[in-house]
């Protein structure tokens, strides 16, 4: 069943408009038609039914039915991840958008010092609605970047594990929220490690290999979320 993405807030009502790029999508690419059933979400983890009352060549109105399954995972993971080469980034923010995660924090670290402008996380972000229409959940992702003392804040205000290659291969335990830091190629500095340790971060590794940080971030993601 097709997803909906619209903002939230909108499924308050009875019914919604579609116009623009979704109207395209939907009556145009998907050709979905008068009397067709959807699945329409805020983002936010609200979900109902919806089904396709009339289609202009412009818009299309749509009358909301019942609840919908959420699709939501019973855990609650965020991925704070050492900002790397935008296309890559791109990839990371629709994977871990597809595994489960609610937020993907980009940080800057000493060896990987990059930074993302506000044009290039509108660009993450809608890569993420995108992939919560594809895999059927009702959250979209809060993506966004965070210094390196706002990283430490977070990391001491939840429970964390920072991905690391000499780490234990066991996931983390427990079924509470947890923030999963993924360093960069190069590895977080000593003194970095010092202070995320020092919030209480462990460390967990994934297997023999060296990953790519992006690979890293949506494979222990997936252990994460379902272990």
């Amino acid at each position: 069943m097709v997803t909906l993405v619209v903002a939230a807030g909108a499924l308050g009502g009875e019914r919604i408009e579609i116009e623009g790029d979704d109207h395209r999508h939907l009556f145009r690419a998907l050709r979905l038609a008068v009397g067709d059933r959807l699945r329409v979400v805020d983002g936010r983890g609200v979900a109902r039914f919806g089904r396709v009352e009339t289609v202009e060549r412009r818009r299309a109105e749509v009358v909301l039915e019942g609840p919908a399954p959420a699709g939501e995972p019973q855990r609650r993971v965020e991925l704070a991840i050492a900002a790397i080469r935008p296309e890559r980034a791109a990839w990371a923010v629709e994977k871990a958008t597809e595994v489960g995660v609610v937020a993907i924090h980009w940080f800057g670290s000493e060896r990987a010092p990059r930074r993302y402008g506000e044009r290039q996380l509108e660009r993450f972000r809608r890569v993420a609605v995108s992939a919560v229409s594809q895999c059927a959940r009702s959250v979209v992702p809060a993506v966004g970047t965070l210094s390196w003392e706002a990283l430490l804040e977070l990391a001491g205000s939840l429970p964390s594990t920072v991905l690391d290659p000499a780490g234990d291969r066991r996931s983390p335990a427990g079924a509470e929220p947890r923030l999963l830091i993924v360093g960069p190629e190069g590895g977080l500095t000593s003194a970095e490690a010092e202070a995320l340790d020092a919030r209480g971060a462990d460390r967990w590794g994934l297997g023999p290999t060296i990953l790519r940080a992006e690979t890293a971030a949506i494979v222990g993601s997936a252990l994460a979320l379902c272990g």
